[in-house]
This record gives C-alpha cells, structure tokens and sequence, in this order.
C-alpha cells in the first residue's frame, strides 16, 4: 500500500477513535453496501454462467437430434471448410458420396460457443451430376465448383482437402491442359 493511503487510513483510524459515535455507524453503513453490491455482481455472474452452460447443453442436445436423422455411411472424411456459399457451421464437417450425392455435416466434437442450430448445422447434400470441378487455388485453398437451379456456386477447404476430393470424386478434378494439379 503506498505511503499516502497509510496516512489516510491513520487519520480515519484517529476520527474513529474521537467520535466513535458518528464514524463506526458510517463504515458499518458502508461496509453493509460494499458487501450487498459486491454479492449481487457475484449473483448475477453465477446467473449468467449457469445460462451460457444451459444454452450449450440445449445446443450440445439438438445437435445430436440433428444428427440422429442422418444416415452416415461406414466411411466418411473430414475437411475443414472455410468459407462459401453454403449456409454452414464453418469448420470440420464430415463427406461422404452416397446415392450419386456429395453429402457435408457439421463434425462437432465440442460446443464452445452458442451456434444457431437451426440455420447452421443441417445435411448439405449437392448432386454430383452439379458439380463443376475441384481444384487448388493459389492462397492453399481447395475450391469446389456447382451449380444448382443455373446458379453458380463455391465453397472453400483446407489445402490438404483436395486429397479427400481427389478420393471421392477423381472424375470432377479441374484439369490444365490435360495436366493434373499436383499439391
């Protein structure tokens, strides 16, 4: 504690001792409301903390109700989107081809903020027969090309997902002058 604030406290410790009657009921008065302010931050801190956990067990719980309508085949792949058109959870999501289909679903391992459910995290399923091509872009991203109703698509992955497609879907890859990207 610095030097001035001993002193202060020497001249409210000296007024307590002159005028015990006047001084003792003010710090009472105000240690009473130090403490309630200070248990009602606390309280409400508690509130939100025990909300913001309910909200991710009701997220945790209607992702796996989601998910559970889901018929996913015995092998699917995980890639990492990043960016596109589509109105999906960004980040790990599972692929697979089923029924001349490219199928994407959200891969959740862990809810660490709230996500809307309904909006983002639903089966993304595109006709192969609409897609266009794959292909490695300059910027490390694999890009995948579609187009549905006559109007053009993209949806943006990680650079080592180009391999996957390549997997999936060898006869949609973008050839150059009939060579093969390489990465």
């Amino acid at each position: 504690m610095s030097s001035l604030g001993i002193i202060l406290l020497l001249i409210i410790f000296i007024f307590v001792i002159d005028y015990p009657n006047i001084f003792i009921p003010i710090i009472l008065i105000i240690g009473g409301v130090l403490f309630i302010k200070i248990k009602h931050t606390q309280d409400q801190l508690i509130k939100k903390e025990k909300e913001a956990i309910e909200a991710k067990d009701r997220a945790w719980e209607k992702y796996k109700e989601i998910k559970s309508q889901v018929d996913f085949p015995i092998e699917t792949y995980i890639v990492y989107y990043k960016e596109g058109d589509v109105n999906i959870l960004k980040g790990n999501l599972q692929m697979w081809v089923q029924d001349g289909t490219l199928c994407f679903f959200p891969f959740v391992t862990s809810i660490d903020e709230i996500i809307d459910m309904e909006e983002k995290v639903s089966l993304v399923q595109i006709l192969i027969d609409d897609i266009e091509h794959y292909f490695l872009k300059s910027d490390n991203s694999t890009v995948l090309n579609y187009r549905k109703k006559g109007k053009s698509y993209s949806m943006f992955f990680a650079k080592n997902d180009f391999f996957k497609f390549k997997k999936l879907l060898p006869e949609k890859i973008y050839c150059n002058r009939d060579k093969e990207i390489t990465v």
